[in-house]
């Protein structure tokens, strides 16, 4: 589970340090998605596949359901540097409306950017 919520900003490369509490939870590589409200969501690997799992039973005849299906598939893995930070890929940075001030939250077993 994460917990806390930190300020932390986006370099000129697309590159945000994680904060340390989150880096050895998160594992050797991650997966980050478009969330709604135009914000970010990272999962672990284990998380994301009950997540995935979940999104898989929905009656894709559904309109919400094919929307979020949308939304979550446009995934990426993702590992940390040496540093600690992550390269968000463009199309995400995009989709979150990202430029310098980024807030990492904590929701449970996700984080939010």
């Amino acid at each position: 589970m994460f917990i806390g919520e930190y300020e932390h900003t986006l370099n000129s490369k697309g590159r945000i340090t994680m904060p340390v509490k989150f880096r050895a939870a998160l594992g050797s590589t991650f997966i980050a998605t478009r969330g709604p409200d135009q914000s970010l969501f990272i999962y672990t690997e284990p998380e994301w596949q009950f997540v995935i799992n979940n999104i898989k039973q929905l009656l894709l005849m559904e309109r919400n359901a094919r929307a979020l299906t949308r939304l979550f598939f446009c995934a990426t893995a993702l590992t940390l540097d040496k540093q600690g930070r992550i390269i968000l890929p463009n199309y995400l940075l995009d989709y979150a409306q990202l430029t310098k001030l980024c807030t990492i939250i904590s929701v449970g077993t996700r984080i939010e950017v």
